[in-house]
Parts: C-alpha cells; sequence; structure tokens
C-alpha cells in the first residue's frame, strides 16, 4: 500500500489518484434459438435443401446445399452461429428450419419449430428436430403448441434425453407443461409468469385471478418430479405458500429459486429436502410485498439443510434476531443475501455474527424502503465473521463513518456501501484516509448513490481533472479500486460480485 495512506493524521491530503473509465466486460448468455431459427417456420420443410428463392439474387451463400451448410454449421457453437447470422445483412436471408443445420445444438424452442402446432403426427420429421436434444424452451406469448402432440411425444420417448425445460408466459401452456413435466431425465425446471412493467396486470383484476388458478394448476403438477434437481418459479401474482407441499417429493433438489409466493405458510415444506444448496426466497415478487408477515418460526426448517450454501431472502419484512437465529446453526452456508428486507431489525447481526464460515453476506436495501439503520453495536458483530470476504450494506448505514465499525475484518476484498443522503468530498477523504486502512486485504470498494448529479459532483471533487460521472466512475486510491454507481430504485442491479 502506498506510504502516504497508511497514516491516519486529519491533517494529511489524500494521495494522488490515477483514474479511467472501467470497462464493464459483457457475460455472454446462452443465446435463444431464435437468435438461429427463422420467425416464419412454414417457409422450409423437410426435404428442402435449398435455401428459399428469391434470396438467391443477393447473395451467393443461397445456392449452397442445405447439407453443405450442415458441415460449415455442425462446428460452430451458439456464439459463432449467432455471428455467422448477424454479419451485416450478408446471410439474414439463410432460413435455419431445416433441422440439419440445428441438430447439433442441445437447445429447441419448442414454440418456434413448424411440428408442434400441427395437428398431423409425422415421427420420422419430428424425431429430425428433437433427436438427442438436452433443453427445450418456450418463450413466445400464446403459441399453438399441440398438448396432444407432445403427450406422444413425451410417452413414446421421443424426448428422452432432455434434461432442461424452460417456459416463460407459462400460464398460457398449462396442458403443455402437465405433459413435459413427465419427462423422464428431466433435471432442471424454470417457469416463468413475469411481464415487463408496460404490460403490468392490475393487481387482484379479474385478469390476475385467472392468471393465478392457471400457475396453481401448473403447482399442482409439478407432484412426484423425484428426479428434480433444480426448480426456479417466477410471478407477477402472488401465490398461496400452502401449494409447496409438492416440494416434499423433491428429494435431489439442489438449488429452488421462488418468487411469487406468499411465505406467510409453506416454508415449512423445504424441510427434508436433505441435498438443497441453494435457496433463494422473495415474500411477494418485485413489484409488492405479500401482504402477510412472516411467522416467528418460519427459519426453523432450515435446520435440517445440512448441505445449504447460499441463502437469498428478498422482501421478508420486520425480520428480527429471534426469526433469523435458526440461520445461525448452518454450518455450510458461505452465502447470504437479505434484499429489500424493510425495517429488519439491526439485532440480526447478533445471530449473523456467529456464521463464522460465512465468505459473502449482502444486505441491499433502496432509500425508499423503510429500514433501521445499523447502530455500532451492531455492525461490531461483524466483525466475528473472519473469512468474510464480500460485504454490501446497502442504505443500512447512518453515513460513511460507520465504515470504522468495520475494523478488524481482516479477510474483507470487497466493500459495496451506499448511504441515505448524499456523500461529501470530507466523507470521502476521511474514509480513505482513516478507515480503509484498517481493512488489511480490502481490495474494492462500490459506492451507490441514488442521485446521478450528485455522484457527478462527488467524483468531479475528487477526481485531480474535475472529470464527471459521464467520463469516469472508476478511481485508484494507492492500492484500492473505488467504483461509483448509479443505484436504480427497487428495480435495481446491484452487482455483488
Amino acid at each position: 500500500m502506498d506510504d502516504s495512506i497508511s497514516g491516519v493524521p486529519p491533517s494529511m491530503s489524500i494521495p494522488k489518484r490515477s483514474f479511467e473509465r472501467s470497462r464493464s466486460s459483457e457475460t455472454a448468455e446462452n443465446i435463444s434459438i431464435d437468435d438461429i431459427l427463422d420467425q416464419e417456420p412454414d417457409q422450409e420443410r423437410d426435404g428442402d435443401n435449398k435455401i428459399p428463392t428469391g434470396f438467391d439474387a443477393v447473395n451467393p451463400a443461397a445456392s449452397i446445399d442445405c447439407h453443405l451448410w450442415k458441415n460449415i454449421i455442425h462446428f460452430l457453437e451458439y456464439d459463432d452461429l449467432k455471428s455467422l447470422r448477424l454479419v451485416g445483412s450478408k446471410l439474414a436471408g439463410i432460413h435455419f428450419h431445416n433441422p440439419l443445420l440445428t441438430s447439433h445444438l442441445p437447445l429447441l424452442r419448442l414454440d418456434l419449430v413448424a411440428f408442434s402446432s400441427n395437428a398431423k403426427l409425422d415421427l420420422q420429421y419430428i424425431s429430425k428436430w428433437i433427436y438427442n436434444r438436452k433443453r427445450l424452451v418456450i418463450a413466445d406469448r400464446k403459441k399453438n403448441i399441440n398438448p396432444s402432440l407432445i403427450a406422444t411425444l413425451v410417452k413414446h420417448g421421443y424426448m428422452r434425453t432432455v434434461t432442461k425445460l424452460e417456459i416463460s408466459h407459462c400460464n398460457c401452456y398449462r396442458s403443455t407443461i402437465a405433459h413435459l413435466v413427465k419427462l423422464p431425465n428431466l433435471k432442471v425446471l424454470k417457469l416463468l409468469d413475469i411481464y415487463p412493467r408496460f404490460g403490468y396486470i392490475e393487481y387482484k383484476s379479474k385478469n390476475y385471478y385467472a392468471i393465478m388458478q392457471e400457475i396453481t394448476a401448473i403447482i399442482k403438477c409439478l407432484q412426484n418430479m423425484t428426479q428434480l434437481e433444480s426448480l426456479h418459479i417466477e410471478s407477477d401474482c402472488i401465490i398461496d405458500g400452502k401449494y409447496l407441499s409438492v416440494l416434499q417429493d423433491m428429494k435431489n433438489l439442489r438449488s429452488l429459486h421462488l418468487r411469487g409466493f406468499d411465505f406467510s405458510s409453506g416454508i415449512e415444506h423445504i424441510d427434508g429436502l436433505n441435498e438443497l444448496e441453494n435457496l433463494h426466497l422473495c415474500h411477494g415478487n418485485t413489484m409488492r410485498t405479500a401482504d402477510n408477515a412472516i411467522p416467528p418460526n418460519a427459519f426453523l426448517s432450515f435446520d435440517f439443510l445440512p448441505k445449504l450454501k447460499t441463502i437469498h431472502l428478498e422482501n421478508m419484512v420486520d425480520l428480527t434476531n429471534e426469526q433469523t437465529r435458526p440461520l445461525s446453526h448452518l454450518k455450510s452456508a458461505d452465502s447470504l443475501t437479505f434484499k429489500h428486507c424493510q425495517n429488519m431489525s439491526g439485532n440480526i447481526l447478533q445471530s449473523i455474527g456467529t456464521m463464522t464460515v460465512l465468505k459473502e453476506l449482502h444486505i441491499v436495501n433502496c432509500s425508499s424502503d423503510e429500514t433501521q439503520l445499523f447502530e455500532t453495536n451492531h455492525l461490531v458483530h461483524l466483525r466475528n465473521l473472519e473469512q468474510l470476504k464480500k460485504l454490501s450494506l446497502m442504505f443500512v448505514m447512518v453515513d460513511l463513518y460507520d465504515v470504522l465499525d468495520l475494523a478488524g475484518m481482516n479477510s474483507l476484498e470487497t466493500l459495496n456501501i451506499g448511504t441515505p443522503g448524499d456523500i461529501t468530498k470530507e466523507e470521502f477523504d476521511i474514509m480513505c484516509l482513516r478507515m480503509l486502512p484498517f481493512l488489511p486485504n480490502l481490495k474494492r470498494v462500490r459506492i451507490y448513490g441514488e442521485n446521478e448529479e450528485s455522484l457527478d459532483q462527488l467524483i468531479r471533487s475528487v477526481s485531480q481533472d474535475g472529470t464527471g460521472y459521464d467520463d469516469v466512475d472508476l478511481l485508484w486510491v494507492g492500492d484500492w479500486e473505488i467504483n461509483f454507481r448509479l443505484f436504480e430504485e427497487r428495480h435495481d442491479r446491484v452487482d455483488i460480485s
């Protein structure tokens, strides 16, 4: 560390800083097959080995036989195949609707292939599409998928290689889902029924209750899925937790992600999931918290989850130390997140402070959340977390001076902080000079604000040449990388990596 920073006299000036624009590296996501398949499935049928006429005049690639394209495409992965199709508009007219061209890919968009809505059962044609597929996806809303056809394919083993199933707008596909969940080797199931904000369904409207009934019926179909290892359900409706009794059969479940449930009842059904490692529970959804409160004994079931490593609790209002005490009994948990848990008592840090194997702790709120700010007598319990490497305290500290209460957390490498008010240059300078040196292994600090103008003023005040937020959001202060981030209220995207 720079010698000019290691001291603490308040009269010392902030050392020379170097700064640069931070570059966010976008992680490539699994592309959907609609990036590969054309949106008009009827233009090419089995046996058509040429690119449709009309494209020939604008691109010589259209004259290449589909069997030759297969020899080329067979060696391309998702990103490469996507790039091939998106190079300018040169290959935009190639229709990847011959199964020869995509049969090597593990993913199939079931809502886009031509056969899924066809009442005529051509098993020879269908088998070319679904042979050796590992992952099925339905992403479009209200596509005409024939449930009887799906039932036949499942019953006779045509989809036996499928291990992953992902369905969006699942309330539109209840009959289809009822058959697909019978796939014998299905390990991962993801059911989403969430809508963009512009298409948001009015709470407790007639349409809301109709959708809720469909989703409830789908959940009832999940009984006896003993082979399932990962279950992810999200809904814009709020479903009664009592329907989670279907979890009792899922003894092999390793990952459970539930958003859109009322956990005033139903949490007890995770009791006995002895293989569970990752647990994400949202009381309500991103739009609203469920009306009913979490019962005092809600987390007692956690005592019977011996392999649980990652815990994410969201929208759990009015949590107390007594409620969270069962978390301290978990011997394998190394990551704990509380997100938008309003009015959470600072006393819960007392029980969290006994979770000595924790490596990550994230308490994430926004300024509009009703929060009880943590005092020094609360924060000092975190010093017992000797293995903690990442810590987020978002809008639960009074000000930046509370960072001093973390002194002695010698393993801490990443600190994410946000305070209710605007951060001044004086606070920032004191934090760098007199507080951060007491965290010897600290490498990265992220400072979050909800006001871009205030962030801009802070950065201009601490950067040597007056550069603002539009040009730089990363400063180097001695050995510390300090990021400045804008925190978007409620619909936040907080980087806690």
